[in-house]
């Protein structure tokens, strides 16, 4: 197992070498793809591949983040769990990002719960080597600048259809 063991970040299986750069297959994350571009796949081949089973926890609120995950065919939900005990869901990732933003941006995930939604194979690369690899590579940072941006648009635009269309009460059981 990579930096913080598969239960941290929930890939399991062996490491990457050999991975998608060497085979031909590809994630088709921009992030990802810039990786390659750069001529940092050995970054890819230094992580670990693994499959995500349906409904597996991969980034429990409030752990620190140890790996960030690239999905190939799984994907993830994020839900935000409320001091009350509720829970509403705040997005999903697939191919066209990462999940464990938060620690890309050093913060703290206090409220976001990631569980696979859809198994599949991801990619595991520690949180050091990719940090690593952004300052080293403008194009890389542009992706992940990108895909924030994506997901600070996204966020913005649920919080505005939740205000203009509230849910219909639930008739009571």
């Amino acid at each position: 197992p990579g930096v913080g063991g598969p239960q941290r970040s929930g890939v399991t299986g062996a490491d990457a070498s050999g991975g998608a750069a060497a085979s031909g297959g590809a994630c088709g994350s921009s992030i990802r793809n810039a990786l390659e571009r750069q001529g940092v796949a050995g970054l890819v081949s230094r992580s670990r591949r693994g499959h995500l089973d349906l409904g597996q926890e991969l980034m429990p609120t409030g752990a620190a983040v140890t790996e960030y995950l690239f999905f190939e065919t799984a994907v993830a939900s994020l839900m935000c769990y409320l001091h009350d005990g509720s829970a509403i869901g705040a997005g999903i990732v697939g191919r066209e990002g990462m999940l464990g933003l938060w620690a890309y941006l050093r913060a703290s995930n206090l409220c976001l719960n990631a569980t696979c939604e859809a198994p599949g194979e991801a990619i595991a690369i520690r949180t050091g080597d990719f940090r690593t690899a952004i300052e080293r590579s403008a194009p890389l940072e542009q992706a992940v600048m990108r895909h924030l941006a994506m997901r600070v648009i996204e966020s913005v635009q649920s919080i505005a259809c939740a205000r203009l269309h509230p849910p219909d009460p639930r008739p009571a059981s």
